[in-house]
């Protein structure tokens, strides 16, 4: 018994040092898209300011702030989101075994508090706490974007938020889906079905595959068609 419990005990710290290592591995993969895309951004003379819509889990944030520091651009951040737990899905199409309603987020103060901790200053990053389902057009900033990344999971999010920014999607800039191949058994990502119904939207757009990066994200160019 004492044996098995220590084999129990050394797999489950070898899944946690294995989880650290691909965790630090996708962020060395964002950090890179951002760096790589604001550096697009800026030889192709592309004006607005980056926006993370779902950034709860404070990660593309203090990645992003760093690329934007390296090049000429200056740009402000916008992080929004709506500080809560994981909701229960509104839609069959919000399903994915990964996506379980109650999972816990960061609190609105304490992203605030990572930002300092991050070296951020305080005029870098707007924070902005909107339930990202409601997205309306009283919600009038930011006005103008080069870099929008979709870091919401649920297809009810991803819809609301695509179709808030379709009014301010212009040729060049660059749309990121953090989630866009979280594919279940039963149905494709949120993200997927999102881009999709924006296609319809929008024909005279197109959706130019542009990058990957970490497991599951995928970026497009938008293009006037």
């Amino acid at each position: 018994h004492d044996a098995a419990a220590d084999r129990a005990v050394i797999e489950r710290i070898r899944f946690l040092a294995a989880s650290l290592a691909q965790r630090r591995q996708d962020d060395r993969e964002i950090a890179g898209f951002f760096t790589i895309a604001f550096r697009l951004l800026h030889f192709n003379r592309i004006e607005g300011d980056f926006a993370e819509f779902g950034c709860e889990r404070f990660r593309q944030v203090p990645l992003a702030w760093r690329a934007i520091r390296s090049q000429p651009t200056q740009r402000q951040i916008w992080a929004m989101g709506s500080f809560e737990p994981l909701p229960a899905a509104r839609t069959a199409q919000d399903l994915h075994p990964r996506w379980l309603a109650g999972t816990a987020t960061i609190s609105e103060g304490g992203f605030r508090r990572r930002c300092r901790l991050a070296g951020l200053p305080t005029h870098a990053c707007r924070i902005s706490r909107v339930d990202l389902t409601a997205l309306d057009a009283t919600v009038t900033e930011p006005s103008r974007i080069a870099l929008a990344s979709i870091s919401c999971q649920q297809f009810s999010a991803v819809r609301a938020v695509l179709r808030w920014l379709e009014p301010k999607l212009s040729n060049g800039m660059i749309l990121a889906f953090e989630h866009y191949f979280c594919f279940s058994r039963f149905d494709r990502s949120g993200a997927r079905h999102g881009l999709e119904e924006l296609r319809m939207l929008r024909p005279d757009l197109n959706f130019i595959p542009y990058r990957t990066f970490a497991q599951a994200g995928q970026s497009f160019v938008v293009e006037d068609a």
